[in-house]
C-alpha cells in the first residue's frame, strides 16, 4: 500500500528528474561560447610569428586524433595545435607569410568536458606586417633613438626619448619592443613600444637605479633585466609586463646565465661593468 509519505517521495524523485532534463537540454541550447580570440578580428600588422588562440566559457575537450580537430588557417598554413584548459592556439611550425590576409576558422561541434558543444561556428581575418628591421639611430638631436624601417621606404622613429635610448630588444612574436632609456642625469628606467611606435609607455621608474639590458621571455609575459644601485654591481631581475610586478632572479648578476621563469626560460646578459654615456 502507497502512504501519503511514499507519494511525496516519489513526487520530488520526479520533480527532481525533470529538473536535471531541463538543465541538459538548455545546456544543449546555450552550448559552448567563444569568449576570445587572438589577434583581434581585422587586426592588421600582425606579427607573422603570431600564435592564434580561441578561448572558450568552460573546460574544452580535446579531440582524440589532431586531424579531427575542427580548426584551420587559410592560405594554409601547418600548425599545431596547443590546447589549454579553456582553449586552443594555434602554433605554425614556420612564420606566415608577410602582408598576406589570414582567415581562421573554427567549425561548429567542438565539445567541453560537459559534453556542451559549440553550436555554431566562427572565423575572422588579421593581416600580418610587411618585413622591418629594428634599429638604434641619431634624432635630428643626435640622441639614439629606436627606428623601423621596412624593405622600401624611409625609417620611421619610433621613440622621442629627452636623453635617447640605451638598448633595446624586440618580443619573440616582434610585435612589441622593451627598451631601457636614461633620465635626466641619474637612473635609466624600462619602456616598452608597438612595433608602429604607438602605446610607448614606461614598464618600470627604476629611480636613481640603472635598470637596463632588458629582454622578453619567449612567450612576452615576462621581461628580464639588470638593475644596478651604486656602487654595487648588477642583478637580475624579473618583471611582469603586464602587471608590473618585480621580483629577483636566481643568477649571478656578472655572468651570462639563463633564467628559469615558470615554464618558459628568459636569456639575460648582464656585464659587470657598464660605464654611462656622457650626457649632453
Amino acid at each position: 500500500m502507497v502512504t501519503a509519505f511514499d507519494r511525496l517521495v516519489l513526487t520530488v524523485l520526479a520533480l527532481l528528474a525533470a529538473a536535471a532534463a531541463a538543465l541538459v537540454l538548455l545546456g544543449d541550447r546555450v552550448g559552448v561560447r567563444v569568449i576570445e580570440v587572438w589577434p583581434p578580428a581585422d587586426a592588421a600588422q600582425v606579427s607573422t610569428l603570431v600564435r592564434p588562440r580561441v578561448l572558450f566559457d568552460q573546460p574544452m575537450a580535446p579531440p582524440v586524433r589532431a586531424a579531427e580537430a575542427p580548426l584551420r588557417i587559410t592560405p594554409d598554413a601547418e600548425v599545431e595545435l596547443i590546447w589549454s584548459s579553456r582553449g586552443v592556439t594555434l602554433r605554425p611550425r614556420r612564420p606566415l607569410q608577410p602582408a598576406v590576409t589570414y582567415t581562421v576558422q573554427v567549425d561548429a561541434g567542438l565539445v567541453s568536458n560537459q559534453q556542451r558543444r559549440l553550436l555554431r561556428g566562427l572565423s575572422w581575418q588579421f593581416t600580418t606586417a610587411a618585413p622591418a628591421v629594428v634599429f638604434l639611430g641619431p634624432d635630428a638631436a643626435g640622441r639614439e633613438q629606436i627606428f623601423s624601417a621596412g624593405l622600401s621606404g624611409r625609417p620611421r622613429q619610433l621613440t622621442a626619448q629627452p636623453e635617447g635610448v640605451w638598448d633595446y630588444h624586440v618580443a619573440g612574436d616582434g610585435s612589441t619592443i622593451v627598451y631601457s632609456a636614461p633620465r635626466d642625469r641619474h637612473g635609466n628606467d624600462l619602456f616598452a613600444v608597438a612595433r608602429d611606435g604607438s602605446g610607448d609607455r614606461r614598464l618600470l621608474d627604476c629611480g636613481s637605479d640603472d635598470c637596463f639590458n632588458p629582454r622578453w621571455s619567449p612567450g612576452g609575459g615576462e621581461v628580464a633585466f639588470a638593475r644596478r644601485t651604486l656602487p654595487g654591481p648588477p642583478r637580475v631581475f624579473l618583471l611582469d609586463a603586464r602587471g608590473g610586478a618585480v621580483r629577483p632572479a636566481r643568477v649571478e648578476a656578472d655572468q651570462a646565465d639563463v633564467l628559469h621563469c615558470g615554464t618558459h626560460r628568459a636569456a639575460a646578459r648582464v656585464q659587470q661593468e657598464h660605464p654611462r654615456r656622457p650626457r649632453q
